[in-house]
């Protein structure tokens, strides 16, 4: 056992630095200027960074004048200088070992807790409802991203008995809900559907820009809601009828935003000259996985290591990742059959005719399919290194059927 007498210093971490070690890997990261040092096959750092994250030492260890001496530990310890990740402290300061306060993760509430139902619908932040097609359908069409085809046949139709039942539960904690289907225009319901969902503070209508319903009037009633319509479109694009839906929208003045539907480079810039030739600001580009194009995500949508830092994921981020899914957490989508999903690339959670949306929402909370599916649980994700800087698995790696969707190898 180390004498006192031995010790020399302390070294101890910041607490706002991120340290993940995986076997002889390891990152120490700095939420605040998000830089970076990471070991590969260094023994005696990767020792040294196993202490320092022991829970028991909180960040803080005790050094040698051996352990200073050692050019390995020195070279390190010069690095977090420089990096502000860390420093010495000089015992003579304290007889004590000085403690560190390391933030840690809170979960918003105990899986085991009994709760009320009101807090349950805390949970519940956004919800999709697709008001008309066969269920089948919508799915296949939203499994990657929200996205309405130009096939307008409503073949089935949501309950307006069911969306007028659920809403009033869920809608005090609702930020958004999202309104889409074949043509959500030729809703039986229509006007009465708008006159439930005016108050909710952010509504978006998802239309197909081919729509035939789209006119004047219709125009006006979501402008009325103060509603934002997302346009989808695919190509080849009928260019006489983009431009009558720009004029008309630019003309009622109305918030609106179009989802290119990306395939291969070259629509990119096919896209370009439409967002040109019609002055087109508020857009999004958005890859489609056909099962043939994996090399167009291994070019856009792949990460790189430079790519994950260069997106600054803070330590909120860091300690979300650890708990829930930030891309699928608080969503909900309701099928024309009732159906109710947390994400539609997996199981539904249920149907809103016989079952509860308490349940629902308690079940979606629990799923490590959807709302709780983390890097840190899937293979080979939970063991690299960067797997909580990493953004939140998407609908993508369910399409192209890997988890990581990156260029990070053996770490």
């Amino acid at each position: 056992m180390m004498q006192k007498q031995d010790v020399s210093t302390y070294f101890y971490l910041e607490p706002y630095v991120y340290v993940s070690v995986k076997g002889q890997s390891a990152i120490i990261y700095n939420t605040l200027s998000h830089s970076i040092i990471e070991i590969i096959s260094n023994t005696v750092i990767i020792e040294l960074l196993n202490k320092l994250i022991n829970k028991n030492n909180l960040y803080v260890v005790e050094l040698t004048e051996k352990d200073l001496n050692n050019e390995i530990i020195s070279d390190f310890i010069g690095k977090a200088r420089e990096f502000f990740i860390g420093d010495l402290l000089d015992v003579s300061i304290s007889d004590k070992k000085p403690i560190q306060f390391i933030p840690v993760i809170k979960f918003k509430r105990d899986m085991n807790d009994t709760i009320d139902d009101a807090r349950i619908m805390h949970d519940l932040t956004e919800l999709t409802l697709f008001l008309n097609s066969s269920s089948n359908s919508i799915k296949k069409q939203n499994q990657q991203f929200p996205f309405c085809s130009s096939n307008f046949t409503c073949s089935n139709e949501l309950d307006f008995n069911v969306i007028s039942d659920l809403l009033p539960i869920v809608k005090s904690n609702l930020e958004q809900i999202n309104i889409s289907g074949t043509d959500i225009f030729h809703y039986s319901r229509f006007n009465d559907l708008i006159d439930i969902i005016k108050e909710i503070p952010n509504i978006s209508f998802l239309i197909n820009y081919q729509n035939p319903s789209i006119n004047r009037k219709n125009i006006e009633i979501l402008k009325h809601i103060n509603a934002r319509i997302k346009i989808s479109v695919s190509l080849p694009i009928k260019q006489a009828v983009l431009l009558n839906l720009i004029q008309l929208l630019q003309q009622k003045d109305i918030l609106y935003s179009f989802d290119f539907k990306v395939e291969k480079e070259e629509d990119v810039e096919i896209y370009q000259e439409i967002l040109t030739k019609y002055n087109i600001e508020s857009y999004s580009f958005l890859p489609f996985y056909n099962e043939e194009n994996l090399n167009l995500f291994e070019e856009a949508v792949y990460l790189s290591k430079e790519d994950i830092i260069e997106a600054k994921p803070t330590q909120k981020d860091i300690f979300a990742r650890q708990a829930i899914n930030q891309l699928n957490y608080g969503k909900l989508f309701v099928l024309p059959d009732n159906s109710i999903y947390g994400n539609l690339n997996v199981s539904k959670l249920g149907n809103l005719s016989e079952d509860s949306i308490y349940e629902m929402v308690e079940a979606a909370y629990s799923c490590n399919k959807s709302w709780q599916r983390l890097r840190k649980n899937v293979s080979p994700c939970k063991k690299c290194i960067y797997n909580l800087l990493c953004p939140p698995l998407s609908n993508y790696e369910y399409a192209i059927g890997q988890n990581n969707l990156c260029h990070i190898k053996n770490v």
